[in-house]
């Protein structure tokens, strides 16, 4: 795919693909947060009441 503007040769190392293909990208860092946060039983506070009259 052809960038809609033209990009510097510097910004080839920051680009969507390599970022796909790179495992130790904040991407597959933030994707494996994804997979973790829904395989964990969900936390649960205790109702705490807040305010006037709590």
């Amino acid at each position: 795919m052809k960038p809609w503007l033209p990009q510097p040769e510097w910004f080839a190392n920051h680009t969507t693909e390599r970022a796909l293909s790179d495992t130790g990208s904040f991407w597959h860092l933030y994707r494996e947060a994804l997979h973790l946060r829904r395989s964990l039983p969900p936390v649960v506070l205790p109702n705490v009441m807040m305010g006037p009259g709590a």
